[in-house]
């Protein structure tokens, strides 16, 4: 559950030659759109991180996905992906409350990586918006709501429409 759970969020069995290390790692999550990345953990050494998360999309069942990145000393890199489910908080109440707990403990921790992680999960459950349509987006060639509350995203790559959000196809 978004701003209630924390996450433990980790990555291994990377290889490289040698004289390539030491490795260095990020870790960063998405909930639609890979080019909207929130961080979790900046780059370094360190292969795992605990964070709060944003809720995902209902549209896309709640997934949000996780991304880790390994980065060697020529800026070599590769990336892997999963999915983790992270439901909304149960009420808007509890978002307030929950925010400002773990914002307090995370400023009292002297931790920015935390202040980050709970500011960029408490914006992104705030700004979902109600994703009920009535016309399974994919079926008129757009991607799944995001931004307009009941309306579809933009058309999906390929395929010619009206312009951004739209039940049209």
């Amino acid at each position: 559950t978004a701003l209630l759970t924390t996450y433990l969020i980790s990555t291994s069995m990377w290889t490289d030659d040698a004289t390539d290390l030491p490795l260095r790692f990020t870790l960063s999550y998405y909930t639609q759109s890979v080019s909207e990345l929130l961080p979790i953990k900046a780059q370094d050494t360190v292969t795992f991180a605990s964070s709060f998360l944003g809720q995902g999309l209902l549209s896309l069942s709640y997934r949000n996905t996780i991304v880790a990145s390994a980065m060697d000393i020529y800026d070599g890199f590769a990336n892997t992906t999963t999915t983790v489910i992270v439901l909304p908080v149960p009420a808007n109440s509890q978002l307030s409350v929950r925010t400002n707990t773990a914002l307090d403990a995370a400023l009292l921790d002297k931790n920015p990586t935390a202040v980050i992680q709970i500011v960029n999960a408490a914006v992104q459950t705030i700004n979902m918006v109600d994703c009920s349509v009535s016309t399974a987006c994919a079926t008129l060639n757009r991607v799944a709501c995001k931004s307009t509350a009941r309306t579809c995203g933009a058309c999906l790559s390929g395929f010619i429409g009206v312009l951004g959000d739209s039940n049209v196809p």
